[in-house]
């Protein structure tokens, strides 16, 4: 037996739920979805921060390992057989050798980039 349509609307006495739109927060988007002047950026992705540092340590628990086992003599003996394959035709040998060939490597330059850029990002955090 087919239902009635009006048999199921609400009677005048009963509460009309709210339309969709008003169950949620206004989320400071025009008509058009575009953000309104004035709204606040979001905090980022803290997900992407935790996993910044994570990398962070990591690379530093490596940097430690390797001072103590590597010597200038087997970074030597690495390098030369890296070069050996670059030379015989190994385009990931070559490709590794020329990415860092004749770039210094200041650690003490990039913990201080590092610095700075945390103090930056706590002075926008607070500025919220």
């Amino acid at each position: 037996m087919p239902v009635d349509p009006l048999d199921t609307m609400p009677t005048p006495d009963e509460p009309t739920p709210p339309p969709f739109r008003t169950r949620y927060k206004p989320s400071g988007r025009d008509g058009r979805g575009r953000f309104r002047k004035g709204c606040r950026g979001g905090p980022g992705n803290p997900a992407l921060s935790a996993q910044n540092s994570y990398a962070r340590e990591m690379r530093e628990r490596i940097d430690r390992a390797a001072a103590g086992v590597l010597s200038e003599t087997v970074i030597a003996e690495i390098l030369a057989s890296l070069i050996d394959a670059a030379r015989g035709g190994d385009v990931a040998a070559a490709k590794l050798v020329l990415s860092y060939a004749g770039v210094p490597r200041d650690r003490d330059a990039e913990i201080r980039l590092e610095e700075l850029e945390g103090g930056m990002r706590e002075t926008m955090n607070a500025g919220r």
